[in-house]
């Protein structure tokens, strides 16, 4: 009588292999989600703070533009109105419109710069309502992206 094992099916060793594949894949992927919902909580933090901070800066702005809008329509002289006023606002008489500017800073990198305009009639005046020419976020000088990266310069990379 001859002794032979069957030799089929999976052996023990090839599944427990396939266990820890398997396990190890699944532990790759719930980092990789991790890291990703992580960054992902960061970038809405820092969103919603950047929107507060622009809505903040937004609502100052709209109440000096109203404060303006007052200091112009009422009577004396709209220069002591501006200049009572607790925003630092500056204003240009040109061609028979009066310019106003002033700013609002948002945060440490960015500012609101707002420019108005108003006519200007025959007596000197303001007539009419405050138009908005210019109501823009803007970058403060010598603010730079430290997160930029000279690729050209890179020896490793192809040429084509």
């Amino acid at each position: 009588m001859s002794k032979r094992k069957n030799m089929t099916g999976i052996s023990i060793g090839s599944s427990s292999v396939l266990v820890i594949f398997v396990v190890l894949c699944l532990t790759t992927f719930a980092t990789l989600s991790l890291v990703s919902a992580r960054a992902d909580y960061k970038l809405t933090q820092r969103t919603a703070q950047a929107t507060a901070e622009y809505y903040a800066a937004d609502t100052k702005a709209e109440e000096t533009f109203q404060k303006l809008s007052r200091a112009l329509g009422s009577a004396g002289s709209w220069q002591e109105q501006i200049a009572l006023m607790d925003a630092a606002i500056t204003y240009e008489v040109i061609g028979g419109k009066i310019l106003l500017f002033f700013q609002i800073p948002i945060n440490d990198q960015k500012r609101l710069y707002v420019e108005l305009a108003a006519e200007l009639g025959t007596d000197g005046n303001p007539i009419g309502s405050l138009q908005r020419l210019c109501w823009q976020t803007q970058l403060l000088e010598g603010w730079e992206d430290d997160g930029q990266m000279n690729l050209a310069k890179m020896s490793n990379l192809p040429t084509f």
